[in-house]
Formats: C-alpha cells, sequence, structure tokens
C-alpha cells in the first residue's frame, strides 16, 4: 500500500511502489493545484515490499524497500538510492525467498529499526554509524508459516517495546525490544482462533496506553499489555446484531474516533457488506449496521484534519439485488464525513 508523507513545507506526498521495480512520490500541494509527480526511481529488480517509512536519527525521511528476492534498498526524501548492498540470504535465517516490512517504532524504550518478515522468522534491520542498512540479527518464529507473513503489531509496555508476528492462523512469535537493544521472546496471547485480517494498535480506554485489537470471524477482541482484555471485549458477532449465519466478521479493521467524543472506536466490516462501529466498551453504536458494499471484499480508510474528517469505503466489485440478483451497483467509492473529534484533555 502506499504511504503518506508530509513534508516539512507542509506540501504532502504520496510514496508509491510498482511490481516493477519502480518507487516515487506524487505530489498534493497544500493549495488549489494539481498534484503532480515529485520523483521516481528504478530499481535494479522487481519490488516486492515497501516503501516504508524509515526515517533517521535526525528525523529525516527515508525510504525501505525489498526487491526480489532478498536484497533491500534504502531511498531517502529525494528518492535517491542510499543503500542497496544488504542481502539477507547467508546469515542466521538461512535461504530467505520472500520478504515483508513492518516499521518498529520503539520510541524511549529503544532504537527505532524495521522488521524485515522472512519465511521462517524476522530480520531487526538498523544502520550503522555510515547510515548504511545492516542486519542486527534473526529471531525465529515458534512455527513455520504457510506462508510469508504480511501483519504484525508493535506497542510501547511494561517491559519494552512488544513486537508480535501473525498470519491467518494466529500468532507466529512475540518478542521484547529493550532500550538496550536486546531482544527477547515473552509470552504468546494464546488465540484459539484464525485471524481474518490485521491487528490494531491504539488506546481504546483512554488510559494514555496502546491497546492490541484483532478480528477473528466470530470476535473483536482487545487486549493490554498485561494481554487483559479491555472492558467489553471480545465483543462476539452474533451479539451484535442478527445477521445472516452464512456471514461473519471480514477485513479491514480500523481504529478512530467515529462520533467526535474523543475516544476511539472500533470499525469494522462483515463479508456480507455490512459496516459496524464499536465503541471502546465493545457495544455497537447506534444505527448500525449499515449495509454498504457486497461479498467481495473491500477497504476503509479515515483521513482529514481534526474537524474535517472523512471515512472512505471502498468495495471492488458490485451489490445484487432484485430482480433476478443482477448487479444493482458495480465497484465503488464513497465518502461520509465524521463529527469533529475533541482534544483528549476534554475527555470525561
Amino acid at each position: 500500500p502506499p504511504a503518506v508523507y508530509v513534508r516539512p513545507d507542509g506540501d504532502t506526498e504520496v510514496v508509491w511502489g510498482s511490481s516493477t521495480g519502480n518507487v516515487g512520490a506524487t505530489l498534493l500541494p497544500d493549495n488549489t493545484a494539481q498534484p503532480s509527480r515529485s520523483w521516481t526511481t528504478s530499481l535494479t529488480d522487481s519490488l516486492i515490499a515497501g516503501p516504508v517509512p524509515f526515517p533517521s536519527d535526525d528525523e529525516t525521511m527515508q525510504w525501505l524497500c525489498a526487491v526480489h528476492p532478498d536484497k533491500l534498498v534504502l531511498l531517502d526524501s529525494t528518492g535517491a538510492v542510499i543503500d542497496d548492498t544488504l542481502e539477507l540470504t547467508g546469515g542466521t535465517g538461512g535461504n530467505v525467498s520472500d520478504v515483508n516490512l513492518a516499521v518498529l517504532d520503539p520510541g524511549e524504550t529503544g532504537v527505532d529499526a524495521a522488521a524485515a518478515l522472512a519465511d521462517g522468522g524476522w530480520f531487526r534491520i538498523g544502520r550503522n554509524d555510515e547510515g548504511k542498512l545492516v542486519d542486527s540479527g534473526f529471531h525465529p518464529y515458534d512455527r513455520l508459516p504457510a506462508h510469508t507473513p504480511e501483519w504484525s503489531a508493535g506497542r510501547e509496555g511494561d517491559a519494552g517495546y512488544e513486537f508480535r508476528v501473525f498470519d491467518t492462523d494466529g500468532e507466529l512469535g512475540a518478542w521484547v525490544l529493550d532500550a538496550g537493544g536486546a531482544v527477547a521472546n515473552t509470552a504468546p496471547l494464546g488465540l484459539d482462533e484464525p485471524l481474518v485480517t490485521a491487528p490494531a494498535v491504539a488506546d481504546l480506554d483512554g488510559d494514555g496506553r496502546n491497546d492490541l485489537v484483532l478480528a477473528t470471524r466470530k470476535r473483536i477482541l482487545a487486549l493490554k499489555d498485561e494481554g487483559v482484555s479491555v472492558r467489553g471485549f471480545p465483543a462476539r458477532y452474533r451479539d451484535m446484531f442478527p445477521l445472516a449465519d452464512s456471514t461473519g466478521i471480514a477485513g479491514p479493521l480500523l481504529v478512530a474516533d467515529g462520533d467526535g467524543d474523543g475516544l476511539n472506536d472500533i470499525f469494522l466490516s462483515s463479508d456480507g457488506g455490512h459496516l459496524i462501529i464499536l465503541g471502546p466498551d465493545g457495544r455497537m453504536k447506534p444505527r448500525m449496521p449499515f449495509r454498504w458494499g457486497d461479498r467481495v471484499g473491500g477497504s476503509m480508510v479515515v483521513g482529514g484534519p481534526e474537524d474535517e474528517r472523512v471515512l472512505w469505503l471502498a468495495t471492488e466489485g458490485g451489490i445484487t439485488g432484485a430482480p433476478f440478483g443482477r448487479n444493482v451497483f458495480n465497484g465503488r467509492l464513497a465518502g461520509y464525513g465524521l463529527l469533529p473529534t475533541r482534544p483528549a484533555e476534554s475527555r470525561s
């Protein structure tokens, strides 16, 4: 997916990559001017992951990419190649045939780094004194996934920065990064259901600490740092509304303030095309569920400034209806305005 970067001059760039190996940025000016191409870089091989934001120690934006089959490439904010020499195969991780990327942001408990998710484990990627990419250690999964994992979640905890990797069958492993850069295994969550989408990390209960939100086909789970459930969770799909038994929770999972009260809500969809919004207590919001999509799949995102936020919903297929189950709508994009969100200090 593309990344959004607000430049120091106030303009916004959408940074994207293509499978053919092109990485570029489209400029969205902070005025009425039309979008334009900011820069484009052609990598030496096909792109398999990224670009992901990987700012340097002085907060200068840089972009990390992975190209086939196992090489990492670091670009500066203008697309110029800083380093393209790090290959992951041959180290402690053995042969690497595919890679996905995740950003580690440990803040006060460690040095910022990135994670290269490979077939059998993940590599912690950092920089040396010259600003070049280095492999800072390989950490095997607790079990081998059927495919290279794409989902991960990180948050600050009492013991350090907690990093977990998932696939559709559940959790692959959990680690804690301390302020000295050491990585240690930590207790798994003990999930007993497959996941249907990537997890989300956000503060649900307003205590100032991020919670981990997970979605299975039947339940929404919200867990504190200690693994204890947030009050009101897990929330069962069957308790939300009497929807058809053939439907269940589907991705994606989005956490944002939906009603302007300053508290985060959970946005989710069913595989029957229904939008559902749960409050921070796990209860469904009024006028939900809302049928807007179809059974093919979709996506959602909240964007815009705090006083002009928009919920964007995208469906890739069509909505069928009478007569004869014909296609009433083709794939579409819809935007819904959200109430301005209140600052944290105004919460009750």
